[in-house]
C-alpha cells in the first residue's frame, strides 16, 4: 500500500503510466484493403424493349448511357446513384417516320451486393434498386407525343474488375420494368464502362 501511496506522489511515475493511457489505439491496415470513398461510374452500352409486343415491334434496340456516384457502406457493398438514358429509334416501322422515338430517362437508387470477397481482383455482383423514370413516345403516325412520369424498378448483377488503384472496369445486365398509365415496359439494358476510385 505505501508503495502504491509513493507512487501516486511522483510526478514522474504518474506521468509514465498516464502515456499509454493517453495514446491512440493502434489501427492496423490490412493490406490492399478497399477504401470506403465515393466512387464515380460511367458506362455506355445497348438496351432493348423486352414487352409489351404493342412497343417492341415498333422499336428498335438503342445505345444507353449511364452516369454515377457510389456510396460503399461495407468493404464490397455500396449504394449508387444513377441516370440513365436511352433512345429507341422507329426505324421497324415501314413507312418512314425520321422523327418517331421513344426516350426514356431513369434517375434513382441501385443496392449492390457482392458475390465474392472483398480483395478480389474480379467480383461479381447482383443489383436491385428504383427510382423515377421519365417517358417520351412518338406515336407510329409521327403526330401524337406520349409523355409520362412514374416509377421503375430493377434488378441484375455485373462484373467488376479492378485495373488499377484507382480504376476498375465493370460489365452488368439489367431488367427494368417501367410502369406507364398504359402498360407496364420492360427495358433491358447491357453496360460496359468504368469506375473511378
Amino acid at each position: 500500500m505505501s508503495l502504491i501511496i509513493k507512487t501516486l506522489r511522483n510526478p514522474l511515475a504518474l506521468a509514465l503510466l498516464a502515456v499509454p493511457l493517453l495514446s491512440p489505439p493502434s489501427i492496423s491496415q490490412t493490406p490492399g484493403a478497399p477504401r470506403l470513398a465515393p466512387k464515380i461510374y460511367l458506362g455506355a452500352g445497348y438496351a432493348a424493349i423486352l414487352n409489351p409486343d404493342r412497343i417492341d415491334s415498333l422499336f428498335n434496340p438503342s445505345i444507353s448511357f449511364q452516369i454515377g456516384v457510389g456510396l460503399p457502406i461495407s468493404p464490397g457493398f455500396e449504394i449508387l446513384g444513377r441516370f440513365h438514358y436511352h433512345n429507341f429509334s422507329a426505324e421497324k416501322i415501314s413507312v418512314p417516320l425520321s422523327d418517331a422515338n421513344l426516350r426514356i430517362w431513369t434517375i434513382g437508387l441501385d443496392a449492390k451486393w457482392p458475390l465474392a470477397p472483398p480483395f478480389s481482383p474480379a467480383k461479381p455482383y447482383a443489383l436491385l434498386g428504383f427510382g423515377r423514370f421519365k417517358f417520351k413516345q412518338n406515336d407510329p403516325t409521327g403526330l401524337n407525343i406520349r409523355n409520362e412520369t412514374g416509377l421503375y424498378f430493377n434488378v441484375g448483377g455485373g462484373l467488376d474488375v479492378k485495373l488499377g488503384p484507382s480504376f476498375a472496369f465493370f460489365a452488368e445486365a439489367k431488367y427494368t420494368i417501367v410502369s406507364t398509365s398504359n402498360e407496364s415496359t420492360g427495358i433491358a439494358p447491357l453496360l460496359v464502362g468504368i469506375r473511378i476510385l
